[in-house]
């Protein structure tokens, strides 16, 4: 996790306008000492707060008090925007230094069956 912070602290001073950066993992997010140590250095230097959350926690801080209805329309909403963004359709809010195309791929890939 270290590398992919010293990555993301680049991507960052790359990208004016961030205001919120960090990765959704799918297993135990790292929250060692000095993790957490690091991310609080980027975050003074840059005044972008930083995260690292599992995708449960991502999935339940997304949705917060949504009712089940609007729980579907988010659910089309994210779904474009994110083939959008991975298209770089939304330079605001595109990957940055990312293999977009290969994503894109495994999306329609993940569609199809």
């Amino acid at each position: 996790m270290r590398d992919e912070l010293e990555e993301l602290q680049d991507k960052i001073l790359s990208s004016p306008g961030v205001k919120l950066a960090g990765f959704v993992v799918n297993s135990e997010p790292d929250r060692r000492r000095e993790i957490v140590k690091r991310m609080a250095e980027i975050e003074a230097m840059t005044g972008v707060i930083i995260k690292i959350v599992s995708f449960d926690e991502w999935i339940a801080w997304q949705l917060g008090d949504l009712s089940s209805a609007q729980q579907d329309a988010l659910g089309k909403r994210w779904l474009i925007a994110v083939a959008e963004s991975f298209g770089q359709e939304r330079m605001d809010i595109a990957p940055i230094d990312e293999p977009c195309e290969e994503w894109l791929k495994d999306l329609r890939a993940i569609l199809k069956t």
